[in-house]
C-alpha cells in the first residue's frame, strides 16, 4: 500500500464568514458564570485538587437579538424579530462538500479562544455512526492545521467519541471534570431513550446525563433534519438535547427541515456559482446507441394537445446528429422530423395517440411497432445495461485522467460504483468474482486494448500515473470492493437496507449497523492512500449503505447499479463526488474545467435530470415562489437607494409585503408568494421609507 498523502488545509473566505456569524452573535453579550458544576444532589469529594468549570450562560436579551439581525442582514437573510425558543438555536446552511465539519470545529476553537476559555465544553451530536466516523477522521486531518492557530492546542487530545466501549466514568473525567477545552462526539441514539447508559442511575446513585446538564455544554447538531421528527411532535433526540439546557444549539446541514434563527446560508446554487463544488455531467447508456439506428422514444402523452411527445435522432443543417423531441399526431413523418436521416425512411405515426395506449409506428417494411409511454425501441436487459454503464464509466475515467495530466496537474481519478448486493461483486464459487467483476474485467481489458483511445504520448510521458493502462497491471489490481464487514472480517450484505428511501428512513438492526461501521472505518483509513499514484486501485465497488463514508474528493465518475427499484442516484449519492479534488501533494484544485463529476445513468437523460433536480429541491426545501432577502437587498441597490438607507428600505419592503396579503410566512420562516400570478402593478407603498423612492425604482422592486 502507498504512503498516505497529507491534505493541505486552507481556510476559505466563506468558511471564515460562517465562523464569524456565530462569534459575532455573542459580541457584547453579558455572560454569567455557573457557580458549581454539580447540583446539590452530588458532592464534590471526587474532584480532589481539580477545579472543573462549566460554560458560562447568557440570556436572550435585546443585544443578542440585535446581533442576530445584524448578522442576518450582512449574510443576505431575512431578519428575525425574536430569538426562537427558550434555548437559543441558530441555523448554518452549508452545501455538501464545502467544509461544514471544518467550520464547526473552528467555531468551537474560536468560541473557546476569543471568550477567554468561558466556552470550553462542547457536544457534537450526529445522527449515525458513519457520520461520527467521518467527523473523527476530519479531526485527525485538521488537527495539525489548527494547532499553531490556537495556542498549540491539539484537537486529537481534546475530543473523545462516546460509544459502547466508553464508560460513564470516562465521560466524567474527559468532559465533566475537565478544566480545559473538551469535546464529546455522540450519536443521538446514545441518549434519546431513558434506558441509555448515560441516562441510567449508576450503583452510586449518579446519573451522568444530569452531571452533563450542570456543565452547560454548547451543543452542535450535525444533520439536524435527521433528528427533527415529523413536525407534530418534538423528537426524543431534540427533547433530550433541550433537557441539557445548553447556552445555545448550533445546527449545521445542507438540507435543513426547520430554520431556527438562520445566520448563514451557502446552498447548492451558491456553491456551484462560487465554484466550491464540482459541476455535474450526466451521460446515460443510451448515449451508446448508434446514430444510424432508428431510435424512437415515447416520452409522454400530452393531455391538453392530445398529442404524443417523442424523441428521435435528428440533424439540422450544419450541426451534428443529436436527440430531439417533437410533439406528433397521426401520420407524422419521422423521416421529415429527423431532417431526412435514412434510417427513418417511410417511418411514420400510424394511429392518433391516445392516453393509456401504446404509441403505434409504421416502419419501412410495413411492420407495426408499439412503444409504451416512457419507453423506447432501445430497451436492454439488466446485464447488458450494466455492461454499457461500465463501458461508459471506464472510458470516462481514462479520458478524464488523460485530460488532467495533459493540463499539467497530477490528480488521480477515482471511479465509484454503488451496488446493492455483495453477491454481484463477490462469489463463493470459482475464482471468487461475482457477475459485476466479470463484466468489469472483460470490458476493462477490451477498452484499454483499443487503439487511438487517447494520445499515446500522454502514456509515454506519465507511465506511473497511467499504470492502469499498463498491460502488466491486471484488472484485478485496479478495482476493489469495499463492503460491510462482519466481526469475522467477512464482507456481507446489509440486512434491512433499502437504497430507494432516504438514509434517515432506514432503520438497521444493531448487527447490520456494526457491519456498516466496520466497512466505513476501512474506507476512511484508505482515503489518503487512494489519491496516490503509487496505488493503482482506481475503480471501487461499494454497497450503497456505505455511501456516507465516501467523501473522497477525487471521485470523478459515479455509477449506481441496481437490479430492481429506482436507478436514480439521489442527491446523497451524487454528493459523494462533489468535493473539489486534490493533487498528489494534497493541494485543492479550483480549476472548473477539471472539476466535473460524470454520472453514468441507466436511464434517459431528461428523466434522470428531472428526478435528480426534484430530489435536490425536495431535500433543500426549494420553492420557486420564495421571496429571498438577498435578492431584495441586491434589488434595492440596483434601484438606486443610497447605501445608508438600504437596510431600512429592505426592512420596510418586507413589512409591506407581509402586510399586503400577497405573501405568506411558512412554518420554516420562509416568505413565499400566495399566488404565482400575483399582479403588483397597483401596489402602493405606505411606509415613509419607501414612499420617497422614485417611481422608476418602485417598478424595479415590484418585479421581484
Amino acid at each position: 500500500m502507498s504512503d498516505k498523502i497529507r491534505f493541505q488545509i486552507e481556510e476559505l473566505d466563506y468558511q471564515e464568514e460562517a465562523v464569524n456569524s456565530v462569534i459575532d452573535l455573542l459580541k457584547g453579550i453579558d455572560r454569567q458564570s455557573v457557580s458549581s458544576i454539580y447540583s446539590t444532589a452530588r458532592t464534590q469529594e471526587s474532584l480532589l485538587n481539580a477545579r472543573p468549570e462549566a460554560n458560562v450562560r447568557f440570556s436572550s436579551t435585546s443585544r443578542l437579538l440585535n446581533n442576530l439581525q445584524s448578522v442576518q442582514y450582512r449574510n443576505g437573510l431575512f431578519k428575525d424579530n425574536k430569538i426562537v425558543g427558550a434555548i437559543p438555536q441558530f441555523t448554518i446552511e452549508m452545501e455538501t462538500g464545502t467544509g461544514k465539519t471544518f467550520v464547526y470545529l473552528e467555531t468551537i476553537l474560536r468560541l473557546w479562544s476569543e471568550f477567554g476559555g468561558q466556552f470550553k465544553k462542547f457536544i457534537i451530536v450526529v445522527p449515525s455512526n458513519p457520520i461520527l466516523l467521518g467527523v473523527k477522521k476530519s479531526i485527525e486531518i485538521f488537527a495539525d492545521y489548527f494547532k499553531p492557530k490556537y495556542n498549540n492546542i491539539d484537537l486529537n487530545e481534546r475530543f473523545f467519541v462516546f460509544d459502547k466501549n466508553v464508560t460513564p466514568e470516562t465521560v466524567t473525567s474527559k468532559l465533566i471534570e475537565s478544566t480545559d477545552l473538551s469535546i464529546m462526539i455522540i450519536t443521538n441514539h446514545s441518549f434519546n431513550k431513558e434506558s441509555n447508559r448515560l441516562r441510567k442511575e449508576s450503583e452510586n446513585g449518579v446519573v451522568i446525563w444530569d452531571d452533563i446538564k450542570d456543565i452547560a455544554p454548547i451543543v452542535i447538531i450535525d444533520e439536524p433534519q435527521k433528528m427533527d421528527g415529523n413536525g407534530k411532535k418534538k423528537s426524543a433526540s431534540l427533547a433530550a438535547v433541550e433537557e441539557l439546557n445548553p447556552p445555545m444549539i448550533l445546527r449545521y446541514s445542507a438540507t435543513h427541515k426547520n430554520l431556527y434563527n438562520p445566520i448563514y446560508k451557502l446552498d447548492s446554487y451558491d456553491a456551484y456559482q462560487k465554484k466550491l463544488v464540482k459541476g455535474i455531467k450526466v451521460t446515460t447508456i443510451h448515449s451508446l446507441t448508434p446514430k444510424n439506428y432508428p431510435y424512437i422514444r415515447y416520452v409522454k402523452f400530452l393531455d391538453k394537445q392530445l398529442q404524443a411527445r417523442i424523441e428521435i435522432f435528428s440533424k439540422t443543417q450544419g450541426r451534428d446528429i443529436k436527440c430531439m423531441k417533437f410533439d406528433v399526431d397521426n401520420n407524422a413523418s419521422l423521416e421529415e422530423l429527423s431532417g431526412g436521416l435514412p434510417q427513418y425512411r417511410n417511418w411514420y405515426i400510424s394511429a392518433q395517440p391516445r392516453k393509456y395506449d401504446d404509441l403505434q409506428i409504421s416502419t419501412s417494411n410495413g411492420d407495426l411497432l408499439y412503444i409504451s409511454e416512457g419507453k423506447s425501441n432501445d430497451e436492454v436487459d439488466h446485464d447488458v445495461a450494466v455492461e454499457k454503464q461500465m463501458e461508459i464509466a471506464i472510458k470516462s475515467h481514462i479520458q478524464k485522467q488523460a485530460e488532467i495530466l495533459s493540463s499539467g496537474k497530477k490528480i488521480k481519478v477515482l471511479t465509484l460504483f454503488f451496488v446493492d448486493s455483495v453477491g454481484k461483486v463477490r462469489s463463493n464459487e470459482g475464482d471468487g468474482r461475482g457477475i459485476y467483476l466479470k463484466i468489469f474485467d472483460r470490458v476493462f481489458d477490451k477498452i484499454r486494448s483499443q487503439p487511438n483511445l487517447f494520445d499515446q504520448a500522454i502514456l509515454n510521458k506519465y507511465p506511473k500515473e497511467f499504470a492502469i493502462l499498463n498491460p502488466n497491471v491486471s484488472a484485478e489490481d485496479v478495482r476493489e470492493g469495499c463492503f460491510a464487514i462482519d466481526k469475522n472480517k467477512r464482507e456481507v450484505d446489509v440486512e434491512g437496507w433499502n437504497s430507494d428511501v432516504d438514509d434517515e428512513d432506514v432503520k438497521l438492526k444493531a448487527k447490520a449497523q456494526e457491519d456498516v461501521d466496520r466497512g466505513i472505518d476501512l474506507i476512511l483509513n484508505k482515503k489518503d492512500e487512494l489519491i496516490s499514484f503509487d496505488e493503482p486501485l482506481s475503480f471501487i465497488f461499494s454497497h450503497s449503505a456505505l455511501r456516507e463514508g465516501w467523501d473522497n474528493p477525487n471521485v470523478f465518475v459515479l455509477v449506481t447499479i441496481k437490479e430492481t427499484g429506482s436507478d436514480i442516484a439521489k442527491k446523497q449519492e451524487v454528493g459523494r463526488g462533489l468535493r473539489l479534488p486534490v493533487d498528489i501533494s494534497g493541494t485543492r484544485c479550483y480549476d472548473s474545467s477539471i472539476n466535473e463529476l460524470t454520472i453514468v445513468a441507466n436511464d434517459y437523460y431528461d428523466h434522470f435530470a428531472d428526478s435528480l433536480q426534484d430530489d435536490y429541491n425536495k431535500s433543500s426545501g426549494f420553492n420557486k415562489e420564495e421571496v429571498t432577502a438577498d435578492i431584495i437587498k441586491i434589488t434595492m441597490v440596483e434601484a438606486g437607494i443610497p447605501e445608508d438607507n438600504v437596510e431600512d428600505a429592505c426592512d420596510a419592503f418586507i413589512r409591506e409585503l407581509v402586510a399586503s396579503n400577497f405573501v405568506k410566512i411558512e412554518k420554516t420562516g420562509k416568505i413565499t408568494l400566495k399566488n404565482s400570478e400575483v399582479d403588483f402593478k397597483d401596489f402602493v407603498f405606505n411606509d415613509p421609507v419607501l414612499m420617497n423612492i422614485p417611481i422608476k425604482s418602485k417598478k424595479l422592486l415590484l418585479k421581484l
